[in-house]
């Protein structure tokens, strides 16, 4: 464990893990040295329950998957659009498409 060789306090990012239990969940946290004269006396570990977040999190990455297809769907629709369609400001035009050119 790298804990035990450079004696720092270190962050476990989400692992999965089975609880003595039997469920199945996700979890995060710490690992504390504790130190007594410079040795390794001990561990402290603290745990964050993270299953829900880390789902949660999975099925917004989808989403947004999701949106970025349908948004690419969409801005071709200027173009596609067999009407005027005009992008201007008030001292020029920025885009028309083939239809109204």
């Amino acid at each position: 464990m790298k804990i035990k060789k450079d004696l720092n306090s270190t962050y476990y990012k989400e692992i999965s893990v089975t609880t003595p239990s039997g469920r199945k969940s996700i979890q995060s946290g710490w690992l504390l040295p504790l130190l007594k004269n410079g040795n390794l006396q001990s561990i402290i570990c603290t745990v964050n329950e993270a299953t829900k977040q880390t789902e949660t999190e999975s099925e917004l990455k989808k989403k947004l998957v999701s949106l970025d297809a349908h948004i690419k769907e969409f801005a071709k629709f200027p173009e596609e659009n067999p009407n005027l369609v005009l992008r201007v400001t008030s001292k020029k035009v920025l885009y028309t498409n083939i239809g109204g050119q």
